[in-house]
């Protein structure tokens, strides 16, 4: 099930490129689809951290790991609300995670 899932996933994202990269298919967005393509970069970090801030224990509940993952998480929500360039939120985000973690 789980294969179908990602495969399913992987066949979703190919053809939502391919449509748009398609050199015989002149597809133009309009404005709404425009505005709601420009919150994908803030959903797919989100959903990227999340996992990783928010654990659920199975005896304890949910948790809240290390410091290291949380100040990094909190420094890519913050350059995300922003509206920073994608690229450098993960990168500054990584190098400030790193930092807590090696000194920490």
């Amino acid at each position: 099930m789980t294969w179908a899932v990602v495969a399913l996933m992987a066949v979703i994202t190919f053809m939502n490129r391919f449509l748009f990269l398609l050199p015989g298919l002149s597809f133009v967005p309009n404005e709404k689809l425009r505005l709601l393509l420009g919150f994908s970069s803030l959903s797919v970090l989100t959903v990227i951290w999340v996992p990783f801030v928010l654990t659920w224990d199975k005896h304890a509940g949910m948790s809240i790991t290390g410091y290291d993952y949380i100040i990094g998480s909190l420094l890519a929500l913050f350059l995300t609300w922003l509206r920073v360039h994608t690229l450098l939120v993960i990168s500054v985000s990584f190098i400030g995670f790193s930092i807590v973690r090696w000194v920490f």
